[in-house]
């Protein structure tokens, strides 16, 4: 088999991290509902943090293993 086509750990990274960002926001979003969660609507339901918190895990893996 020629796995030359294979994406590289980068790409699997950054897809298990927009799936992670998915994951945290909704999780977010169910204890917001619960009444666990005292953060706003706007933080709760934004990507934007969990996906930068994300993006910045992922270049720190990227120095560390590259």
């Amino acid at each position: 088999m020629d796995f030359s086509s294979m994406p590289g750990p980068g790409a699997f990274l950054l897809v298990g991290g927009i799936v992670a960002a998915f994951f945290a926001t909704a999780l977010a979003a169910v204890l917001k509902l619960c009444g666990v969660l005292l953060l706003s609507w706007w933080w709760v339901l934004a990507p934007v943090p969990a996906l930068l918190v994300v993006v910045v895990l992922i270049a720190g893996l990227c120095v560390l293993l590259g």
